[in-house]
Parts: structure tokens; sequence; C-alpha cells
């Protein structure tokens, strides 16, 4: 075979090799944009020491995944991107269009965004980066500090505290693992944390077990006195949930970890609060709030909305019982819905998922805004898992 002929075919099945890898990027993944300002790396490494920084990547960079790798320590992801769009900024050094870096995805605070083919936020993309993460992780040569068969998030993960890069920011000014303001990294800088914020999450590290303790047993609190707000007290049904430890647990998870306003993820911050609070034995699949209902049914949960007893008593928002998970959607194409846990009884209860507000979807300005166009958002679930005391 002559050498031109082994060129073309060398070229031919490279080609195909490319293709392939491509198709299998799940196609939630398939376009990203950047939140906030960060760091391009050359390397999967988000360390302290790592002298790896190359470049500032701006708020508004869009991108296509290229390999993903779940970190040992954070649970988080180095997420490798190929630069399609190079967001607005000032700065001198920028990444370049087509160029591929490593960017961080916290599991705490992501700065960044997914986007499915139609064009709607994934409101979470942890099915699939963990896929994906298992496919390179299998297939791609093995990097130190990453899992090689990761999982999607265990309890134990979830509630693990480690100091995450986002975590120790001060503001959205900088970047992750950085102290490096808008367009001023320079290449090969060397990340320099503010010492008092590491000492503090390493503070609150030294003083946790080393391990999570296991998940509360299911017991109902039958000392809650009445409450004038709640039409459902005598409901044993109803009130085995909303009285349940595990419900307590998982408002106050959530509430804990809110944000201050909605970036997108309302449905990753909802399972989150679930998964540590021990309502649900695995991290739920779906991928937008319109798949709640169904991944949560297949956990044990009800909607009371299939139950006609339940359905004729609830008619708004306000006679959602305190705990259970609120799912609303529109009728409009591609809507991915909203979820939200209702945090006390009646007008009282306001509705935490990524970020807590005192009105339900319907009556924010975002729930406003689609009834003007004809597309209102409806209650589809309102789910619970009713407990048994002792």
């Amino acid at each position: 075979m002559s050498l031109f002929r082994r060129v073309v075919h060398l070229f031919l099945a490279l080609s195909i090799f490319a293709t392939s890898a491509w198709a299998e990027v799940p196609e939630e993944l398939q376009n990203l944009v950047l939140t906030g300002d960060m760091n391009a790396r050359s390397s999967v490494d988000f360390r302290t020491n790592a002298k790896n920084v190359t470049a500032l990547v701006p708020k508004g960079t869009k991108g296509t995944v290229v390999e993903v790798r779940k970190l040992k320590r954070t649970g988080s992801y180095g997420i490798k991107m190929k630069v399609t769009q190079v967001g607005r900024n000032n700065g001198k050094n920028l990444v370049k269009k087509d160029q591929e870096v490593w960017v961080y995805y916290s599991q705490k605070d992501p700065w960044l965004k997914f986007r499915d083919p139609d064009n709607q936020t994934v409101q979470d993309p942890e099915g699939a980066l963990t896929a994906q993460a298992k496919r390179d992780g299998e297939s791609l040569p093995a990097i130190e500090g990453t899992v090689k068969n990761p999982t999607l998030p265990t309890r134990e993960e979830v509630l693990r505290t480690s100091v995450d890069p986002n975590l120790v920011m001060k503001d959205r000014n900088t970047t992750e693992g950085a102290w490096c303001t808008t367009g001023t990294c320079a290449t090969q800088q060397v990340p320099v944390h503010d010492p008092k914020n590491i000492q503090q999450v390493e503070d609150v590290l030294n003083a946790m077990p080393a391990t999570p303790p296991p998940p509360t047993q299911k017991t109902v609190n039958k000392s809650t006195p009445p409450d004038p707000n709640n039409p459902w007290a005598n409901d044993d049904y109803i009130m085995s949930h909303a009285n349940s430890k595990e419900t307590q647990n998982s408002i106050r998870r959530a509430m804990s970890n809110k944000r201050g306003r909605s970036y997108g993820y309302c449905y990753r911050y909802v399972k989150r609060a679930l998964v540590a609070s021990g309502q649900v034995r695995k991290y739920p699949p779906g991928r937008h709030a319109r798949d709640a209902v169904k991944d949560l049914k297949a956990q044990g949960w009800v909607n009371l909305l299939d139950d006609p007893r339940y359905k004729n008593k609830i008619k708004s928002p306000a006679d959602v019982p305190k705990g259970a998970i609120m799912v609303t959607w529109t009728e409009e194409a591609h809507e991915s819905g909203d979820i939200a846990i209702k945090t006390d009884w009646g007008t009282k209860g306001g509705w935490v998922s990524e970020y807590y507000s005192p009105r339900p979807m319907m009556l924010q300005p975002k729930g406003r805004r689609k009834a003007r166009r004809g597309f209102p958002y409806k209650i589809k679930g309102v789910m619970i898992k009713p407990v048994t005391g002792d």
C-alpha cells in the first residue's frame, strides 16, 4: 500500500472516530454558556497550587462539551469545552474561539448552563454529566484525582462538605479557584485564595464526622400544635408527610442551600434537598422539572392530584400542604416547568428550590409574563410521601 493511501485511510479512520465520539455526547451537553467569569485551564487540575491557568473565559462564552471528568475531592466536574463564541469582555488575555480548555462545574454553585436542542436550560444535567464522565473515564487515559466509574450522587456525596473553589468566593467578579478579577488573568497565574475564607471552611470540615449519619427513621411528630392556616389538620395521610422529620429536614436543607435568584437549576436543588434528607433512596434521573412527577412516583411518592378527593380540594397554591412538592408547567412548546417545596401552611407558606420566593411561580414575574402570552403555569403535581408513625 502506498504512503498516500495509508495517509488517506488513517485520515478516514480518525474522522469516523471523531464523529462517533461526538455522537456519544448527550444532547443536553452539546451547548453550554457561562454565567460568570471562569479560569481557562490546560488540564483538569483545580487545586490551589495548580499552575495551569492560561486565560479568562468571560461570562457569556458559549461552547460544546469535549470531555467530562468527575473530581474525587468535591464531587464536582471538570469540563473540557470547545469555545464557539467568546463572551464580551475588555480583558487582554481572553480565551479564543475554537480553543479547547478545562473549566470547573461546581456542585454547589455552577457558573455555567447547559441548553438542550430546543434551547431550553437543562435544570439538572447531573445524569448527562455522570454518563459522559463514565464513558470518558473508561475509554480515555486515567487522570489523577478523578473518578473512573462515577455514579449519580449518593447521600454521602450530597452531604459532603469540602473546600470547593466556588464556595470561598467573595463575589461573582472573581473566578473559581482564584482571586482573578475580570479581564486581568495572567497566563500561568498561580491562584491565590483568601486564607481567612479557606480557614473558615476547613474549620467546618474538622468539626464534622468522617461519615454522614445514617438516614433518620421515618417518624411522625404527633405533638405539633394545630395551625389555623392548616386545612389538613385532621387528615392523617397528609399530616404524616408534613410532620415527618424527613420533610422538615428537606425544607431546612433547601433553605440553607438556596441562592439569591434563579439560574435555571430549580429541579437540581430540590433533588439534592430530598437526597440529603433521606426522602428519596437514590438521585432522581430527570433533567427538567416536568420529569419530577414520574421520578418521584418511582420512589414511592404520590401525586395528590391523581386522587379525586384531594384534587377537588387543591384549587390554588395556597391549598398545597406544607412540605409538599409542587410541580407546574405551561402548555408552551418545549416547556421545562418549575418545581418547589412549600415551606408552611396556607398563604404563610413560601416556595423554595434554587431560591426562595413568598409567591408561587404563577404569581412571579416570569409566570405573569407567560400568562399574558396565553401560557399560564398550571399545577400538574402535588407530591407527598406519606409515612406511618409508630
